[in-house]
Formats: structure tokens, C-alpha cells, sequence
């Protein structure tokens, strides 16, 4: 099969991940990558045949004329509002990192473009992994009716330039933190009922702060009577860390980790990453004949609706419902 032609925006943490695994991958061809930040480009030690630049809207219009098939966007959602609208005028796929906006305003707006262009627009879910439920269905057959659902994230992130100005960010650590595992509640659960959120910063008594964005989110989702959730996000923490535990009638599974039956024996699955295969989803292509989940933006609306809410909600300081929102 003729390996799929893709470029590359942006090289942080995540962008090196998905390089390596494009590189790794004879489904991929690597046609230019791109980041903003020139010392980022210089520190940049491979030598592959790919073209390099400094400007993302470059990228795009020169990509294109080489037969580009799909753009993979690791940057920022602040960063990447600003090229997708070009993206999309060009008929380009993408697959994109989350967040991939900033709230539910700014999803809806993005979705409905694509949408109008047909033009397919994927969004990671990292805490997909092989051997795991990633549907309500196969949850349900693994745990049961899960009634409770615990989630603790710890980010090393430190407020400094973009993280700590809501106005780029679009939030703290709950956004750009906690986004995979609100995701993942969200994606096996449903949206729930309400949300009902307390933000605050990591400081000392006194200490003058210069960032708007929160450091600490908690969150309590209720679906219902007999389901019910709580996630707590910090950041400045070191190391990074992050789990998600779902207690159900059967049986009770931790992400990332073992799995407990009801008689309390641990069954250890074999975990892998699955990107490269929700990469090559938007094309509708699978490995081994196995069907891959496709989680398209519109997928991701629910989410960032809950997320809105739980910022709404510390704002008021009651419940709020995210189906108002979304609705």
C-alpha cells in the first residue's frame, strides 16, 4: 500500500512523539515539519528528508503542491485557530492533538467548517490502548453498569508564558491538563447530568501571582442517581502522573494499570499506543483487519461542553448542566 504523505506542525513533547512514530511506521511518509520557534528547529537533530520550516501557513500551501494527504497538528489550540481555516480551504485532513479549541464556542466553529468542506478532521484520544474498553458498550460487558468513577491528574506544567494567560490557554490546568481524562469519562459514560467545580491556584498565603489560569480544578459529575464521578487536577507537580479508576457491578478497571474481576485477581493486559492507528483511521484504514474507533472533532464537542460547564460552574458555585451548553 502507498504509504500516506503527512506533515508535521509542531515539535513540542507530543510532536516528537508522533515523529517517532510516523517515522516508525512504513503506513507514513514524511514530506516537511514545522515549528514557530526557531531554536526549537536548530536543536532539531535528524536528518530526514522532509522539508523544514518556521511558519505554519507555509507548511500548508507549500505541502500541499507536493501531494500532502494529512496534516498532524501537535501545537497548541491557540497556535493552530490561527492555520486550520487554511487547512481546510485546501481540502486537507487533520489529525490534531487535544484540546483542539479552547471552548465549546470555538469547537462548534471549527467543526461546522470542516463539516461544510467535508473534510475530515480527527482528534487524538491517548487513553486509547489496546486490551481497554473504548466504547460504552464493551465497558459495559468488561465492569458492568459503572456506578462510580475516580481520576486524579498531576501535570508538571508550570503557569509560565502561554499556560498562565487565559486569553491564549483557554484555561488551567482542567482544559490543558485534565482534557484526556474528562475525554475519557465523557466518551464511556456519556455527558453527564451536571458538573459542579471548584478552581484555585497553587499558592502561598499572601503570594502575588502573575498568571490568570487555574492550578487546581475539582470536579464532581453526577449521571443521575446511581453514577457518579469526581476528578482532581493539580499541576506544578513533579513527577506528572495521571489514573482514572472505574468501579462497576462486575468488576472495576484502572487507566493506566491492571484490571480487578469481582473475585479481586488482577489480569495485567498488554497495553500499546494506538496513534498510529487513529492516525491512519482518517482515512478509514485499519491494522490486522481490526476496526480502530474514528474520533472526529464533532466527537469532542461533549467534552469541551462539560469542560465549559465545570468553568461556568466554578464561577457561579453551583452545579451547572453541560447540556444546556451543548444544546
Amino acid at each position: 500500500m502507498k504509504p500516506t504523505k503527512v506533515a508535521l506542525a509542531g515539535l513540542g513533547s507530543t510532536g516528537l512523539d508522533y515523529l517517532d512514530i510516523l517515522e516508525g511506521s512504513d503506513r507514513f511518509e514524511v514530506v516537511a515539519i514545522a515549528d514557530s520557534d526557531p531554536a526549537v528547529l536548530r536543536g532539531h537533530d535528524r536528518r530526514g528528508s522532509f522539508h523544514i520550516y518556521e511558519d505554519y501557513r507555509s507548511l500548508i500551501v507549500e505541502s500541499v503542491h507536493v501531494g500532502l494527504d494529512l496534516l498532524i497538528v501537535a501545537t497548541e489550540s491557540h497556535h493552530s485557530i490561527e492555520f486550520l481555516s487554511l487547512a481546510v480551504d485546501r481540502g486537507l485532513a487533520i489529525f490534531h492533538k487535544p484540546p483542539f479549541a479552547r471552548n465549546l464556542q470555538e469547537g462548534r466553529m471549527l467543526v461546522e467548517r470542516f463539516e461544510t468542506a467535508n473534510c475530515p478532521f480527527v482528534i487524538a484520544r491517548e487513553w486509547h490502548r489496546d486490551g481497554w474498553p473504548t466504547d460504552p458498550k464493551t465497558l459495559a460487558q468488561r465492569a458492568g453498569h459503572v456506578h462510580t468513577a475516580l481520576g486524579e491528574i498531576a501535570t508538571r506544567d508550570e503557569p509560565n508564558g502561554w499556560r498562565g494567560d487565559s486569553l491564549r490557554a483557554g484555561g488551567g490546568v482542567l482544559l490543558n491538563g485534565a482534557y484526556a481524562q474528562v475525554d475519557l469519562l465523557v466518551a464511556l459514560l456519556g455527558m453527564p447530568d451536571s458538573v459542579y467545580a471548584v478552581c484555585g491556584f497553587a499558592r502561598a498565603p499572601g503570594e502575588t501571582l502573575n498568571y490568570d489560569t487555574e492550578d487546581i480544578a475539582l470536579l464532581l459529575l453526577r449521571w443521575g442517581s446511581d453514577r457518579c464521578a469526581t476528578l482532581a487536577a493539580r499541576r506544578r507537580v513533579t513527577p506528572g502522573k495521571w489514573h482514572v479508576m472505574l468501579a462497576g457491578t462486575r468488576g472495576t478497571l484502572l487507566w493506566p494499570g491492571a484490571e480487578s474481576s469481582s473475585d479481586g485477581e488482577e489480569d495485567c493486559v498488554h497495553r500499546t499506543d494506538g496513534i498510529a492507528d487513529q492516525m491512519s483511521s482518517v482515512f478509514g484504514m485499519a491494522e490486522s483487519g481490526v476496526r480502530r474507533a474514528i474520533s472526529t472533532a464533532k466527537d469532542h464537542l461533549a467534552t469541551l461542553a462539560v469542560i465549559d460547564a465545570a468553568y461556568l460552574s466554578a464561577k457561579t458555585g453551583t452545579a451547572e448542566v453541560p447540556a444546556r451548553l451543548s444544546g
